[in-house]
């Protein structure tokens, strides 16, 4: 088994000379049999090899006899372990929320030894259970490849390996392993599938039903990667990146077929979180007439703090809470405050040295009716001012329209407000109420510096 366990690495590229490869153990039979395999070839792979271990606790006792077994087999084999305990869970815990939660103990290797790759002990049975579970479910093309031998940090040396296989090897090296008796519960999809399913596929097909099965799964990997590397190059000329934002001209989105639109979504969730992340028909759905049909301002909510806004032209994803803060910052007279990447400052002047200029990001106003400090704030909604020269107010969102800022960018925009009343749109217009007059007694300067580093 070892040889054909170096021909797979070496033939996916699993594995390359100088990496750091935790091996995810578990204390079963499989991932035992893919420990002692890989401290077999570790050598001749070159690599530093190490092991973590997620007790979860959710089998009393059992869970630390696991742990105790695979630290004395660690310590045997002189491989360094780490070992990663979970609380909260019980024997009726969901399987997809344990799967989660063990992702998220390896993510903190991952995060701790940069590069390093993570060794999980999935194999061919494992795949074709994957597999019926997705197709029952409707399953993208994405998810019916089931489980890849390679995402990212994560690898699976023993993926083309049949059960039996394994369990021909840990006999025939008589490797310690411990049976997790909750695996024999029909009542959980995978064990049902697993104990009832499956063998009727091999009585009713033959043994070699998991070759033809790798054979049509291989070949489905193979056409997605294409297909993926086509849409990878497609999508990076049609969406404009910017700092926790990302935007999609709406002509571009309509010119797509609706797959390759769901797609380019899941593309560009993806970049707000890396973690494996598929949008499912009936959400895309409703993003799709969304995206095809709201009014310019409107907003999608995709989970977390992930927000699609609709502007005039362009699909604007954007993380809100890194963008948008929940409260302001206070402007005190002769010092600075720092907001988004700008500066804005606020000194006394002499009125009858004020030459006025056409400079937007530099502001004089009469100091009668200010309160100090003053506040720092984003655009809210509702907002209103009276714009200089105008006697009646007007919203901020009719003044920004007028001024054909897109939605997003109106969040970035510093607001000065004194008292509850706005005394500057930085950058652009200055409320008629602050304006300099021959009555005023005392005048400020009000300057804005953009693109702070």
């Amino acid at each position: 088994m070892n040889s054909k366990v170096l021909s797979f690495i070496i033939s996916r590229n699993l594995i390359s000379k100088g990496d750091i490869v935790f091996a995810a153990v578990s204390g079963g039979m499989d991932s035992m049999a893919m420990l002692h395999c890989l401290q077999s070839l570790k050598e001749r792979l070159k690599i530093d090899l190490k092991a973590v271990h997620v007790n979860h606790g959710i089998r009393p006792v059992d869970t630390d006899l696991d742990e105790e077994l695979v630290r004395k087999v660690c310590r045997n084999y002189k491989i360094p372990l780490t070992v990663e305990r979970l609380t909260g869970f019980d024997i009726s815990a969901n399987e997809n929320d344990l799967r989660q939660s063990r992702y998220t103990a390896f993510q903190k290797i991952i995060d701790r030894y940069p590069g390093a790759k993570i060794a999980t002990a999935h194999h061919l049975n494992d795949q074709l259970e994957t597999f019926l579970m997705r197709l029952a479910k409707g399953s993208s093309l994405k998810g019916l490849r089931a489980i890849p031998s390679k995402r990212d940090e994560f690898i699976r040396p023993l993926l083309f390996l049949k059960k039996q296989e394994i369990e021909k090897y840990v006999n025939e090296n008589k490797i310690s392993y411990r049976d997790d008796y909750t695996n024999q519960d029909i009542n959980k999809l995978r064990n049902c599938i697993r104990h009832k399913l499956a063998p009727v596929l091999i009585d009713t097909f033959g043994d070699d039903f998991y070759n033809g099965f790798n054979k049509s799964i291989d070949e489905l990997n193979q056409i997605y990667e294409v297909y993926q590397e086509y849409n990878n190059q497609l999508f990076e000329k049609i969406i404009k990146a910017g700092e926790n934002f990302l935007n999609i001209d709406i002509e571009n989105y309509k010119s797509l077929p609706i797959i390759q639109r769901r797609h380019l979504v899941e593309y560009c969730i993806l970049n707000f979180y890396p973690l494996n992340f598929s949008v499912s028909y009936k959400f895309h759905r409703e993003f799709d007439a969304f995206a095809l049909f709201a009014k310019t301002g409107a907003s999608f909510h995709f989970k977390n703090d992930l927000y699609v806004i609709k502007n005039r032209a362009a699909l604007h994803f954007t993380n809100t809470a890194a963008r948008i803060p929940e409260s302001g910052a206070e402007l005190f007279l002769d010092r600075e405050v720092c907001f988004r990447q700008n500066i804005i400052t606020v000194k006394r002047v002499k009125c009858e040295q004020i030459r006025f200029a056409s400079d937007v990001n530099c502001e004089y106003i009469c100091s009668d009716r200010l309160k100090f400090p003053l506040k720092m704030r984003s655009w809210n909604y509702g907002d209103y001012f009276y714009p200089l020269g105008m006697s009646s107010k007007q919203k901020l969102s009719d003044f920004f329209v007028n001024q054909k800022v897109a939605v997003h960018e109106k969040y970035e925009i510093p607001i000065v407000e004194n008292d509850g009343e706005i005394v500057w749109i930085a950058g652009f217009r200055i409320d008629d109420r602050y304006k300099i007059s021959k009555k005023c007694k005392q005048c400020y300067e009000l300057k804005l510096v953009k693109d702070k580093e």
